[in-house]
């Protein structure tokens, strides 16, 4: 009998869990770093995801991030084509940007945003690991109402999942003796 009660509630765990285990951005630490010329271009910003927006690239754009996107939004007055350069940060950038997460869950999905309106820009100007999103724009043009913006998915750290397992099964455990 307890067997069978702890196997119901571990398949009620798993079957729970894929709608849990979504983690949003908010609250995640995360980096940027901006690639050009060879290497990197000017220091690493390390921010927390929140409302407004979490940092400036020079007097080029703002980055702001939400639960679910990264949006690089260019600043009025600035109006250019991003040069080109030499691989400043393998395997993808030449002249661009790296978004890195410093604390917080796996990006598992990133894909452009329809409201992406930089002539050029697609999908093969992104790459992305689970800690890491490359972004390159070299020889792309860019003004003032340009903007880049990439829908993210992502989900807790294993180690976090299974913390959340754990939970959910104490949790269950603990109603059952009640």
């Amino acid at each position: 009998m307890i067997k069978k009660a702890a196997m119901l509630a571990f398949a009620g765990v798993v079957v729970a869990l894929p709608a849990a285990s979504f983690a949003g951005l908010t609250g995640s630490t995360m980096g940027d770093q901006y690639y050009a010329y060879g290497g990197a271009y000017n220091s690493q910003t390390n921010f927390v995801v929140g409302a407004g927006v979490e940092d400036t690239f020079l007097s080029y754009f703002d980055i702001d991030v939400d639960d679910t996107s990264i949006t690089f939004d260019y600043l009025p007055g600035s109006s250019s084509t991003w040069s080109s350069s030499s691989l400043s940060l393998a395997p993808t950038i030449y002249n661009g940007i790296a978004i890195r997460m410093v604390s917080g869950p796996a990006f598992t999905n990133v894909t452009v945003n329809g409201a992406t309106n930089m002539a050029g820009f697609s999908a093969s100007n992104i790459s992305w690991t689970g800690s890491e999103i490359q972004i390159d724009w070299q020889n792309l043009s860019f003004d003032g109402d340009t903007i880049v913006k990439l829908d993210v998915e992502a989900v807790p750290e294993p180690a976090t999942a299974a913390a959340l397992a754990l939970g959910g099964l104490g949790l269950m455990a603990r109603r059952r003796r009640k």
